[in-house]
């Protein structure tokens, strides 16, 4: 997966706000990192579509489990403190 090289750049130079990428963290693990998040909403994605009436409770607790795991990622690898 590529990330778009416009974005990597303004990375580079510091210009996207909240965003913290450490000296010791390269390019490669940023986007190792954002193509986590992205299959951790895509597997969101599918457990939507997957939902029926009978077993929206037990979705909507892995939805939340997911979705509060991604918080947590995004706050300790991606904004400043």
């Amino acid at each position: 997966m590529e990330i778009d090289a416009h974005f990597l750049r303004e990375v580079e130079r510091g210009q996207i706000r909240n965003v913290d990428v450490h000296k010791d963290k390269s390019i490669e693990d940023l986007v190792d990192e954002i193509c986590r998040l992205k299959a951790n909403f895509e597997n969101i994605v599918s457990i939507c579509d997957k939902m029926t009436s009978g077993n929206v409770s037990h979705h909507i607790a892995t939805i939340k489990g997911i979705s509060l795991r991604n918080v947590e990622f995004i706050e300790k690898h991606f904004l400043s403190k």
